[in-house]
């Protein structure tokens, strides 16, 4: 592989890692718990931490103290903001459904919060028309990870990339001229004095 090919791979290479990558979602999980009486009342994200404007599965179980399911019909979720903006003077509820507990002692709802903040999720277990289990759990939002425009670490990469390749290209010219063959100025060949007196005796035309 020549000279040139090899900075233009190592170029190549940098700037994939410094370009900005599309995002992804956080792997691992993230747990809300609240205590009520003898139960305890279960969330957990299938995200390592909940960021605004993605899906995000939350998983609803309720449990005594003892680790055991605790029965329910139903749960009722409620999405609360405690932005002031967000709301505009509204009420803070944003979002709320009823769920069944599943065959498997829990519920299950996905639900995109949209806008990084502070919101309260709101829980309330039910079983022949009476309430079970009731609490609420504070929950803090990130900012999104595939939000739109360009981000401090993207315009750094974007920038860094652009100065590589300047200076990628500064030194394929550099590596070219050092191989392009310097022109010498060849000195006019020495003419014996006979070969001198055998042209000057060649007549012209």
């Amino acid at each position: 592989m020549s000279a040139w090919a090899r900075v233009a791979a190592a170029v190549g290479a940098l700037a994939l890692v410094l370009a900005p990558q599309p995002a992804q979602a956080h792997s691992g999980t993230y747990d809300l718990k609240y205590v009520d009486g003898s139960n305890v009342e279960l969330v957990t994200f299938n995200t390592h931490s909940p960021v605004a404007e993605m899906d995000i599965v939350h998983n609803i179980r309720l449990y005594d103290l003892l680790g055991a399911p605790v029965p329910y019909e139903q749960v009722r979720v409620e999405f609360h903001s405690r932005d002031r903006d967000l709301t505009a003077g509204r009420k803070s509820l944003l979002h709320a459904e009823t769920l069944p507990m599943l065959a498997t002692n829990e519920s299950m709802l996905t639900w995109r919060y949209p806008v990084q903040g502070d919101y309260t999720l709101k829980l309330r277990f039910m079983a022949d028309g009476h309430t079970v289990s009731k609490g609420q759990m504070a929950v803090a939002v990130g900012r999104p990870t595939g939000s739109g425009g360009f981000s401090l670490t993207s315009l750094l990469g974007l920038a860094g990339s652009f100065v590589l390749g300047v200076l990628a290209h500064h030194l394929v010219l550099v590596l070219r001229r050092r191989r392009a063959p310097a022109a010498s100025a060849e000195p006019d060949p020495v003419v014996p004095p006979a070969a001198r007196k055998q042209r000057a005796k060649v007549p012209a035309g």
